[in-house]
């Protein structure tokens, strides 16, 4: 089992008596000040983008990882990349970049509920200097408590122990919360909160949130288990217990070695490669495939019905764009930063950016080894070598101009069938 913070707190009671009484002081002050739904929405929304920028820092160094995992131990994505780069002494790992993505979407959500609630309003900018100097300070104490329970989770280095899930859904959850509180309450804004039916709202989104903050940012909630460091967590089967348990199974990833002499041979991909395949990898994802594959039939549908031509382009540019910006973030950092290279008795891959060990493979356990080249790589000159091992772990080096050197160099190495 994982170590974590004895008892029912995540934190000291102290700090969570903090917590309780800073998210009911919006209730407190709601009638001193003549506070209307915009001014309450204001004060939550501050506190949003402060979440998301400590959801942010904390995801980053989050060093576990949720099994089982994506991909096969020689045919890694980025969530299972190892290596990690240094920010303020604390480390930052690659394979957390995808669920900080997700964040930086909660921000832009972030943004653009902030335009929908604050400019729906009649009179966005005429704050009194009262009410203006209540709803920051207010929006300032509950943004400090972020940051308060942001520290120990730094000083005791509670991210050895914790995984990038968890530190980012309480974020992403507070951003969406306050985004369908904008759109449910924006015909309440500019409605002074006087005692009536309308204090109803304010008061129980108040409790309501204070409750949440309790059960949720200050509980300490156990459900993931690590499971040993002898165990292979790219090979890992669930007993019958761990499948009926609730908690998730997490783990660290082994480091790789890599021989201390110099490689024999050292083969990288192609980055032209993985910049025009771009377009195909955002295709193959499911969410920007979809997104993006709907905006393209809409430019289509535009030109058939007789539409702005203009106003297609724009919805056929932004498609295509976005397919090729997705698919780089996708495919660029994934493959365009590693090498191959090969030792005396291994093949190792290397990433030069993160400067760690990916995979090996020695070349006893290679089978089969087989080289393709689709019409694009023809043109641009870059292959795939794929090879079959056998312990069912197979290996793919994706973009390589010199492809037929790699197999010819495997060939003469260790005797296998090529194809």
């Amino acid at each position: 089992m994982v170590d974590r913070t004895d008892g029912f707190w995540a934190f000291s009671r102290s700090i969570v008596f903090l917590i309780a009484i800073v998210n009911l002081l919006p209730l407190l002050v709601l009638f001193a000040f003549n506070w209307d739904m915009t001014d309450l929405l204001m004060v939550y929304w501050l506190e949003g983008g402060v979440a998301v920028g400590v959801g942010f820092v904390k995801t980053g160094p989050a060093r576990l990882v949720t099994l089982p995992l994506p991909d096969s131990r020689r045919e890694l994505t980025m969530q299972v990349k190892r290596g990690s780069i240094t920010v303020c002494g604390f480390p930052f790992y690659a394979r957390n970049g995808p669920l900080l993505g997700f964040l930086l979407v909660g921000l832009g959500v972030w943004l653009v509920t902030g335009l929908l609630a604050f400019y729906r309003s009649a009179s966005p900018f005429s704050y009194s200097p009262t009410t203006l100097l209540s709803v920051v300070t207010v929006a300032s104490f509950l943004c400090l408590l972020h940051l308060i329970t942001a520290r120990p989770y730094f000083d005791e280095r509670r991210y050895r122990w914790t995984t990038p899930t968890a530190t980012v859904g309480p974020p992403l959850a507070y951003v969406f919360g306050i985004a369908s509180l904008v759109i449910m309450m924006a015909d309440l804004t500019d409605h002074p909160l006087n005692l009536s039916w309308l204090t109803s709202f304010p008061v129980a989104i108040g409790i309501g949130k204070t409750i949440l903050e309790l059960l949720t940012r200050c509980r300490n909630r156990a459900r993931f288990e690590k499971i040993g460091a002898h165990s292979d967590t790219f090979s890992f089967e669930r007993s019958f217990r761990q499948q009926m348990s609730p908690k998730q199974l997490t783990a660290e990833l082994p480091s790789v070695s890599r021989p201390k002499t110099w490689p024999q041979l050292t083969v990288c991909p192609r980055r032209l490669g993985s910049i025009v395949a771009s377009t195909f990898v955002g295709l193959r994802q499911h969410a920007f495939g979809t997104w993006f594959g709907f905006l393209f039939v809409c430019a289509t549908a535009t030109v058939i019905l007789g539409g702005s031509w203009s106003f297609a382009l724009i919805l056929g540019s932004i498609a295509l764009g976005g397919l090729i910006v997705c698919g780089l973030a996708i495919s660029y950092p994934r493959n365009a930063t590693l090498e191959y290279e090969f030792y005396d008795g291994q093949l190792v891959c290397y990433d030069r950016w993160l400067q760690e060990p990916q995979w090996k493979l020695p070349y006893a356990e290679i089978e089969q080894v087989s080289i393709t080249r689709s019409r694009i790589g023809h043109r641009l000159g870059y292959s795939t070598v794929s090879i079959e091992t056998s312990d069912d772990m197979p290996a793919k080096l994706p973009y390589l101009s010199d492809g037929e050197e790699v197999v010819a160099r495997l060939e003469r190495t260790v005797p296998i069938e090529v194809q």
